[in-house]
């Protein structure tokens, strides 16, 4: 938390909010590393891999529905990604709040 104080608050980096974010991920403390990615997100909304992390940590911690909508996001910051749309199709498919037929017609 030290740490958190001393590198996330007052970092204007955002690379370093990131790794900070992943220590968290690391450690299993996906709440943590959830709320430095949203506030780094919040101060700089069109950084792709502030996004793409917290796509990651929302996954890791069961939240396919939540990661879905940030990679909508991501997928309207680059609409040329294929990467994105890809990994868009992969979560709606794995996300098992919806039945099956739903999530295969959303990844189509």
């Amino acid at each position: 938390d030290s740490h958190q104080r001393q590198i996330g608050q007052s970092s204007e980096d955002i690379s370093t909010l990131i790794r900070l974010a992943e220590l968290f991920v690391g450690s299993g403390r996906y709440p943590k590393a959830e709320s430095i990615l949203r506030r780094a997100i919040d101060r700089w909304p069109s950084h792709e891999d502030s996004r793409l992390a917290l796509v990651d940590v929302l996954e890791s911690s069961s939240r396919a529905s939540d990661a879905v909508g940030e990679m909508q996001t991501l997928c309207k910051l680059a609409p040329n990604n294929p990467d994105y749309l890809f990994r868009l199709a992969e979560l709606w498919l794995s996300d098992t709040t919806k039945n099956l037929d739903q999530r295969r017609v959303e990844a189509a």
